[in-house]
């Protein structure tokens, strides 16, 4: 009852709007390797071709990644690649990855690499994915590993069928004074977080990469650690 009704201080706030606050991109590594995504200028398209070879001949270039050889990955369904396989189903979807010396090296080189794409019927709107002839952007879905509250419908674009029964509907309606019938539709929202999109990683043992947003958090660098915090809601 305190804080209802008063202007609280963030404790974080005075290292934000001063500067001193730490982010991802603001940690100093050695010697760091440098990543270049390269995306799908298309919403919907079958990759027919990816030419590399002038990618890898470029000047500080350790390795040009494309997809292929991943598993799927996902929270409540596995349907998503890391690197785009076969076909793209949004615009942005990364392609290919260039690994560099450094950032400018790794940008030089994904504008070499050259992509050949054939455009397909895109979807524009939730309910236009419903309609019966919509393209469907997942024809495994019926096979796609999930947990077990989800339920896609195979041959269809809905990922999840989430059914609601309470109570009697034809006995409400007939009790009711007024029915009244709309549409209603909400424009997406995100969470605004004030760093740019960044993520440093440690080639460990075996080949293996650790990401710093992957370990337990006393062993975070400090500068995630602030992050991550703001993310939990302890600061």
């Amino acid at each position: 009852m305190e804080i209802i009704g008063k202007s609280v201080i963030r404790k974080d706030a005075w290292e934000k709007v001063t500067g001193q606050a730490k982010y991802t991109s603001d940690l100093q590594q050695a010697n760091p390797l440098h990543v270049q995504k390269v995306i799908s200028p298309y919403g919907h398209a079958l990759i027919k071709k990816i030419e590399v070879s002038k990618a890898k001949k470029a000047p500080g270039v350790r390795a040009v990644i494309t997809g292929g050889n991943l598993p799927l990955t996902g929270e409540e369904i596995r349907d998503r690649y890391p690197i785009a396989h076969d076909r793209v189903r949004y615009h942005g979807e990364v392609v290919a990855l260039v690994v560099a010396d450094t950032l400018k090296h790794a940008k030089f080189a994904a504008n070499l690499i050259e992509i050949t794409y054939e455009a397909l019927p895109v979807i524009q709107s939730p309910m236009e994915a419903l309609n019966a002839d919509a393209p469907l952007l997942h024809e495994q879905l019926g096979q796609y590993i999930k947990i077990g509250e989800i339920n896609p419908v195979p041959g269809t674009n809905i990922a999840n069928r989430s059914k609601i029964r309470k109570g009697d509907k034809e006995k409400g309606w007939k009790e009711s004074e007024v029915i009244g019938e709309e549409s209603f539709s909400f424009r997406p929202s995100d969470h605004a977080a004030m760093e740019t999109r960044c993520a440093l990683g440690r080639i460990g043992e075996h080949g293996l990469i650790g990401m710093a947003a992957g370990v337990p958090l006393n062993q975070l660098p400090l500068i995630p650690e602030l992050i991550w915090k703001s993310v939990k809601g302890e600061r």
